[in-house]
């Protein structure tokens, strides 16, 4: 061919000859072994950082396809406790960066002179701290003896134990009142769900 011919040709033996002599004389050359280690080093961090932030990517990806969610029913739901814990159940967070909607509905009622209930979410014995609080309160000044449906609703990513991570948590309501009662005959109603975002 007469690529063949090319190399073949004495002009081209000789400048691959001068090459090679080249190429040689680098190799021979003092710091030839260091820029060899150097290029090797450069080319490990290069792949440990790619490594590095994939994985950032997606621990800080929210899959939408495995968020965890949770619904509890019970009725008839009449309950007078005036202060403590109503209701815990325990929910699996499948994701490490997301955050927690939490509703409970149910009838209240707080019957005392002058005096507020307060209903609220804890998570694992931690009232939220991130953005707020989750409650709802009912102030009562003895003329009507009322129980009312209330909803209590919010949004947590954090308690003031820090984030709440992925893995096991117990979620609970709890009432503080001088003479409270929660549910009626009707049924309450408690509901949990990972979301992606705030704004979800």
């Amino acid at each position: 061919s007469s690529l063949t011919t090319r190399v073949a040709h004495p002009a081209s033996a000789a400048v691959i000859r001068r090459l090679e002599k080249e190429v040689a004389s680098l190799k021979a050359h003092p710091a030839f072994p260091a820029v060899i280690r150097l290029e090797k080093e450069v080319t490990s961090l290069k792949a440990r950082t790619s490594k590095i932030q994939s994985d950032m990517a997606t621990s800080h990806r929210c899959l939408w396809d495995q968020l965890g969610y949770k619904t509890y029913t019970w009725r008839p739901s009449y309950n007078g406790l005036d202060n403590g814990q109503l209701r815990s159940v325990t929910f699996i967070k499948k994701q490490q960066n997301t955050g927690l909607r939490l509703l409970y509905s149910s009838n209240i009622r707080e019957y005392h002179e002058r005096i507020a209930g307060r209903w609220y979410f804890k998570i694992d014995g931690q009232e939220c701290s991130k953005p707020t609080k989750i409650d709802v309160m009912m102030y009562h000044d003895r003329t009507n003896y009322l129980h009312i449906p209330a909803v209590l609703l919010g949004t947590c990513t954090a308690t003031s134990r820090g984030h709440i991570g992925k893995g096991r948590h117990t979620i609970s309501v709890h009432i503080k009142s001088r003479n409270g009662y929660s549910g009626w005959f009707s049924t309450s109603f408690l509901e949990i769900k990972e979301i992606c975002s705030m704004n979800q």
